[in-house]
């Protein structure tokens, strides 16, 4: 009995290589899509398992934190291009009057003719103030709220220099109180720049420091820095599609994301540090993530990041010990 043996012809031969050197790149392609998807699941599922946000979407906002975001957006509204219409050159006295604390009485007449102009939206500020504020509704325009709300806090600041000067000391507090709310928003305490003045002319009741001093502790945060990363990281993962499965992302980009999460990670980490070591420890991870900057220019940006937070973190703590009544100079 003779044995056959398969025989293989030249041109099946030939479409094999082919086919398997075509192949070969999607089979490796989908091999690298599963490795970085994985890699993606587990740092997404190790930050929730953290209790950290892995989504900056708030869900359906209720009660007295809706209505804050209802005042403030329609106060953002209210007040947008305020400072265009003001005049460069009551610009340029306002500025020289907070240099030297000097307020000559035809600026302050200017400024009370500014407050009544924009009375409305300063009260809804100050109802916005009292209430509970946990952020604006997913798909708002929440970016152009926010800018406008910048110039809000620029208001309450000037309206208490006028009470301060017409003698109305708690009326002046309470303007920087609605001042340091907006904080919450704006995440930039910008009332502090009035509070030594206004303190300097205007002694207020012991009620009245305490409320601004209890708004100051609640901004005066040891973890301030970690909770900025986390927002980032948390926008980070917003703007790549990863806050829910499956992710139609490209592997490349997957693997982007999977190490700028490695560098979140490792910035987060550092600013849990004790205060003493959290600059030397943020500095050492020496790079700012998402931008594909520069070494040098990444590592500017990090630093400006930490000195800002710094920075704010001192101001707060001053502006604590002076509402205490202590003596103390809090200029930059």
């Amino acid at each position: 009995m003779t044995e056959h043996t398969p025989h293989v012809g030249p041109v099946f031969a030939r479409v094999s290589v082919i086919v398997f050197a075509l192949l070969t790149p999607v089979v490796a392609h989908a091999i690298w899509d599963y490795v970085e998807m994985r890699r993606l699941r587990t740092r997404i599922e190790a930050i929730a398992a953290k209790g950290e946000p892995t989504t900056a979407a708030l869900g359906l906002l209720e009660g007295p934190a809706a209505e804050a975001a209802r005042y403030y957006t329609a106060a953002g509204a209210l007040l947008f291009g305020f400072t265009r219409d003001v005049p460069p050159a009551l610009w340029s006295e306002i500025m020289a009057a907070e240099r030297s604390d000097a307020w000559p009485p035809e600026l302050v007449d200017g400024l009370r003719a500014l407050m009544t102009r924009h009375a409305e939206a300063l009260a809804l500020l100050d109802r916005a103030a009292a209430l509970p504020f946990d952020g604006f509704q997913a798909g708002t325009t929440s970016n152009y709220t926010t800018a406008n709300l910048v110039s809000a806090a620029r208001l309450c600041q000037l309206r208490a220099h006028v009470r301060a000067l017409d003698g109305q000391p708690d009326p002046a507090v309470e303007s920087l109180y609605t001042g340091l709310r907006l904080t919450r928003v704006t995440k930039l305490p910008s009332s502090l720049q009035a509070l030594s003045s206004v303190l300097r002319r205007a002694r207020p009741s012991p009620a009245a420091a305490v409320k601004l001093g209890t708004a100051l502790a609640e901004i005066d945060r040891d973890d301030q820095l970690k909770t900025q990363f986390a927002q980032m990281r948390a926008i980070a993962i917003d703007r790549s599609g990863a806050s829910h499965f499956p992710v139609s992302l490209e592997p490349w980009d997957i693997h982007m994301l999977n190490g700028q999460l490695d560098n979140f990670a490792a910035l987060i980490a550092a600013a849990e540090r004790p205060e003493a070591d959290r600059h030397a420890a943020v500095m050492a991870v020496g790079e700012w993530p998402g931008l594909n900057l520069p070494s040098p220019l990444s590592r500017k940006q990090l630093e400006v990041q930490v000195s800002a937070v710094e920075r704010q973190t001192a101001a707060i703590r001053c502006a604590r010990r002076l509402i205490a009544g202590e003596v103390v100079n809090c200029s930059p």
